[in-house]
Parts: C-alpha cells; structure tokens; sequence
C-alpha cells in the first residue's frame, strides 16, 4: 500500500513540477479590460483677462489704473490679488494693431476656484468696462490623486470581472501574468498619460464680455472626466 501511494505522490510532484516549468505563453490564460471613469468638477478656473488703454474725452485711463480698480475689486470680493498674474513677458505691456488704430494692452491670468467666483469676477469686469475676457482652462488640485484612484477602480473592476469568468467556467483564478495601462486603445507606459482628461480646452469653452450685463448670462464650464482603461492577464488554474 505504501509503495502504489509514493508512487502516486511522486506523479502529482512531477506534474505540478512540470506545470510550472511551462513557459507562461503555453499556460491557460483569460484576457479582460477593466473600466472606470469619474467626473469631478473642478476647483481651479482660470480666466483670462485683457486689459488696453482708453482714452475718455481728453483723459486716458492707463492700465495700472485699471489694475489698480481691478485688484481693489478683488479684495472686495474676498478674492485673493496674489491668484492675479500678469502673463505677458516680463510683466511688460504689448502693443497691438487694429486696422490704422495702435493700443497698448496687458495681459493676465486669474485662478479662481468656483462658479460662484466667477459670477463676481465676470460682474466686477463689467462694472469696469473690461470686455476681453475668457475661461483659458479648468483644473483641480487634487488632479493626480483623482487619477490614481480612477486607476486603482479600473483594477478592482477587472479583477472583479476575472472573478466571476473563473466561477462561471468552473476553474479559479490564478496570479496576474501582465498588467498594462491602455490609453486610446494602445498600451502605454507613460504612468499619468493612461488617464484621459477632458472639459479644458475644448472647442465652445469660451465666454467672452462682449459689452453685455454678464449678470444675466449663464456661466457654465464642463466638469473635468478622468479614465482609466486597464489590462490584465490572468493565469488559470486548472
């Protein structure tokens, strides 16, 4: 009895030996994606701001004036001067050309936080006859935390996934063989660039102060959308 049962014993060694001296490409696999996708609303709302000079009457309102008028607004409103900043090269004014008509302007970027920021800003621009304006970009400050986390979702989604096809099939799962970002449907190994953000920079994002009440527009600007698309191969276990 003990010699049939050793016998035995040293077959299933020598097969589980065996099946792990397989090479991984002749092993049973499964091969799934994993999905997960977020909408955030930004925190970080940038606006553009053109200041040029303008002549009233036999006056000229120079555009440190209307910094000046522009910053005291700001504070008025709880808003930081330190999120203004001048974006022309070295702080320096530009001159421009309109037809025959030569004007000098400055530049500037704003960071505000919300949708409710913005409203003021836009009224407090009009009330200041500002009427070059525009969202350049939205962000968030938590961006690449948010992308990790919508990775880490795609991974449980797939996993999940690997799972029940196992059950069904009536086999178990084994280890993981390979894991891949995919990123526009191709691999890629660029850790952030396989998260997609969209809502900054799109076509139709732009709202301009065109001389009109900005006080009975609608502001609105696209929530930022983080994926992740991961790919997995499963080793099986027979």
């Amino acid at each position: 009895m003990i010699r049939p049962f050793l016998c035995i014993l040293s077959s299933l060694t020598l097969a589980l030996t065996l099946w792990g001296q397989l090479p991984i490409q002749d092993r049973p696999y499964m091969e799934l994606t994993g999905y997960a996708e977020k909408w955030v609303e930004p925190n970080q709302i940038f606006l553009s701001i053109t200041l040029k000079e303008k002549e009233e009457g036999r006056n000229k309102r120079s555009i440190q004036q209307q910094e000046e008028k522009l910053k005291t607004g700001l504070t008025e409103r709880g808003i930081s001067i330190e999120k203004l900043k001048r974006a022309n090269a070295n702080n320096e004014t530009n001159t421009v050309f309109w037809g025959k008509k030569e004007e000098t302007i400055m530049e500037y970027e704003l960071e505000l936080s919300d949708a409710e920021q913005l409203s003021q800003v836009m009224n407090l621009l009009d009330d200041l006859d500002v009427q070059q304006a525009h969202i350049a970009r939205v962000d968030h400050t938590e961006r690449l935390l948010l992308a990790k986390d919508i990775e880490l979702q795609a991974l449980r989604d797939v996993k999940t996934k690997a799972k029940s096809w196992a059950e069904t099939i009536g086999t178990s799962l084994g280890n993981p063989i390979i894991i891949r970002k995919v990123s526009g449907g191709m691999y890629d190994t660029q850790e952030l660039q396989a998260i997609s953000i969209r809502g900054s920079r799109n076509d139709g994002e732009m709202y301009y102060i065109d001389g009109i009440g900005v006080s009975k527009q609608r502001l609105t600007f696209k929530n930022l959308h983080f994926t992740s698309t991961v790919y997995v191969k499963f080793e099986i276990n027979e």
